[in-house]
């Protein structure tokens, strides 16, 4: 890899009062090579409300924010009139603008509570509710109500959702049977689709299922489940259906609300409460940042509560608090809260990730700055599952061994909000081996047909650049370990694609791992071994396949990027790139040969403008090939 000399950063922390978030300024050319690179610039938030709506006691609300009008819609829910409290069949609108609630002519068929309302496509859809299995359509633009064919497994309350552009899709989590004389708990994951109005049942093994939330994050294409019986936040992909622990949060917070705050990137958490011994209520707000992977304090809520909504309205930037029940006491709120949001003048940059399971040669470290007065300046780095500790920079040479991922913090902190601190002149020096390939073929449970096997592989993660050098594979059956299976020995390549020739797999299941080495020079250049890859060889394994996109991540100066796939016979094949929130961003159909078939993108959109860099989807749809795949573009 090449080393980094005498790179320079600057980066200006603005403090004024609603400047949330600062583009970082590089002045030097070489930005993709350098550790501290991208929008990572993370300051403290501070949440203020005021009552702007009084007059309503009410929770258990289903809400949704309709932009097309700027309005929140409520639906159903708890609503108490006097001393009597009763479920309710009313839709409401509230207009942000100039604070009006307004009753809307149509209503459900019956009364109804703990909805989960998702906005989609310009209209709202409605699931379940107390005592129904049912999914309505409600169009705010002609006020329609329409109960749909499709309904859920069985009648479920307090579910958990949200919609994915990019699939045209929402996907729901959980949820409750409470038939009164009994209350279970449900595991569901269910996808549902829009268009073709189809409930699928994916899987019954959600993690945990009480009372989740579910929010989409568009910079990423995941789903985050927070707020259920656990501190722990869990991450859903939509593509893969693979679900994990992400974070911890600081205490559980169980019957929480949740909005995505889309200008800030920032995933908003809104009281809730958790029991072990006795009852804890919290009124604190917190901030999920999933990028950072990081919980940050950002303000109060005006009581402690439960059964509540917040909804993000992007159109005033402002966050609505609306219903719930108040801790303890257990009144019914009856205001509806408008929340600003602001932040202090302590910030903090934090580098991306280093390197991930490589180890780091580091060479030199320096650093100057100018900075305001009553302004302070902390550098401090950790690596995986280690706290944050301040730099400790020894002599040049020395070795950081990670077996995990490393990063870099810089605190500043100043008590004159109006001032500009100025960090320059960031002086690294280091060598980092490469990261596993990934976009492999065969890939994760694909079927392939007996014979001599084509391994394939993306070109390496390499944050200096550098390019492969040599590779490894090794082959295993299902039942057996490495030592028994095949191993290529060091073969001295650049290609990213190489056929075993003296191997010939007969039908069964195998596992494959691929490691590579990088032309940088240094002596422990050798990245980690890739994940175990599983697939089958089978005489009846489909022709048509995705073969490979390269290069990728693909640079807008590195050429085009070429698609290779294969046909069992000439057919109509589109092959169409989207964006994280479904959007076409470019897109080729016609009928191509049988065989391998070649189409090149040059990273400009269908109006011929440069795409930004980013994570994008490639879908390949047609004769016997049905792939989606995500490529990278710097």
């Amino acid at each position: 890899m090449r080393v980094l000399n005498s790179i320079i950063l600057l980066f200006l922390l603005t403090t004024h009062l609603f400047s949330i978030h600062k583009k970082i300024d590089f002045s030097d050319g070489e930005l993709n090579n350098l550790s501290f690179s991208g929008d990572s610039l993370i300051l403290s938030y501070e949440l203020n409300y005021q009552t702007v709506y009084s007059g309503k006691k009410w929770y258990s609300l289903g809400t949704g924010y309709f932009p097309e009008n700027g309005c929140i819609y409520i639906f159903g829910g708890y609503e108490k009139i006097g001393r009597s409290t009763e479920e309710t069949d009313k839709i409401y609108v509230f207009n942000p603008q100039d604070y009006t609630l307004t009753l809307k002519s149509t209503k459900f068929p019956s009364p109804i509570s703990d909805v989960l309302v998702v906005y989609a496509s310009k209209k709202f859809y409605i699931f379940g509710g107390s005592n129904s299995d049912k999914i309505y359509e409600y169009n705010p633009l002609n006020d329609s109500l329409i109960e749909k064919n499709s309904t859920l497994p069985e009648k479920l309350e307090d579910l958990a959702g949200c919609y994915v552009p990019y699939l045209d899709k929402i996907y729901l989590f959980g949820g409750v049977r409470d038939e009164g004389s009994s209350y279970e708990t449900k595991d569901y994951i269910m996808e549902y689709d829009i268009k073709g109005d189809v409930l699928t049942v994916l899987s019954q093994r959600l993690p945990q299922k009480t009372s989740l939330k579910a929010v989409y994050y568009p910079e990423n294409g995941m789903i985050y489940l927070l707020c259920g019986d656990s501190e722990y936040i869990m991450e859903y992909n939509p593509l893969t259906s693979e679900i994990k622990d992400f974070l911890t949060l600081p205490t559980k917070r169980y019957k929480g609300a949740v909005c995505y705050d889309k200008k800030r990137k920032i995933i908003f958490i809104f009281g809730g409460y958790h029991y072990d011994y006795a009852i804890y209520y919290y009124i604190g707000i917190l901030g999920f940042l999933p990028e950072e992977r990081k919980i940050i304090t950002a303000g109060y809520t005006p009581y402690s509560l439960e059964n509540h909504s917040v909804i993000y309205v992007s159109d005033k930037d402002r966050i609505y608090l609306i219903g719930g029940v108040k801790g303890l006491s257990y009144r019914t709120v009856e205001d509806i809260y408008e929340f600003s949001v602001n932040y202090k003048s302590e910030g903090e940059f934090i580098s991306p990730v280093l390197s991930f399971t490589r180890s780091v040669y580091w060479r030199s470290f320096s650093a100057n700055y100018s900075l305001p007065n009553n302004t302070e300046i902390i550098f401090y780095y950790k690596v995986k599952d280690n706290s944050w500790s301040e730099w400790k920079y020894s002599e040049p040479g020395e070795i950081l061994l990670s077996s995990s991922a490393i990063q870099f913090k810089v605190i500043l902190r100043t008590s004159d909000s109006f001032s500009t601190p100025v960090l320059s002149s960031l002086y690294l020096d280091y060598n980092t081996s490469p990261s596993p390939p990934y976009d492999v073929y065969p890939e994760e449970e694909l079927q392939i047909k007996p014979g001599r096997p084509l391994f394939q592989w993306n070109s390496i993660d390499d944050l200096e650049g550098d390019s492969q050098y040599a590779f490894q594979i090794r082959l295993r059956e299902k039942d057996k370990d490495y030592t028994q299976g095949y191993d290529s020995g060091i073969v001295y390549s650049s290609l990213n694609e190489w056929k075993a020739e003296d191997l010939n797999l007969e039908e069964g299941e195998y596992y494959w791992q691929i490691r590579v080495c990088d032309n940088s020079g240094y002596p422990n250049n050798w990245g980690e071994w890739s994940n175990e890859f599983y697939f089958r060889v089978s005489n009846y394994a489909p022709s048509g396949r995705f073969q490979t996109a390269y290069p990728n991540p693909y640079s807008l100066n590195s050429g085009r990027m070429r698609i290779k796939f294969t046909l069992s016979q000439s057919d109509r094949v589109k092959i169409e790139i989207l964006d994280f929130r479904g959007c076409e961003v470019w897109k080729k159909s016609e009928i191509f040969d049988e065989g391998d078939n070649i189409v090149e993108w040059d990273g400009r959109d269908r109006n011929g403008r440069e795409v930004e860099s980013g994570v994008y989807i490639l879908r390949i749809i047609g004769g016997d090939i049905n792939v989606s795949k995500r490529i990278g573009v710097r």
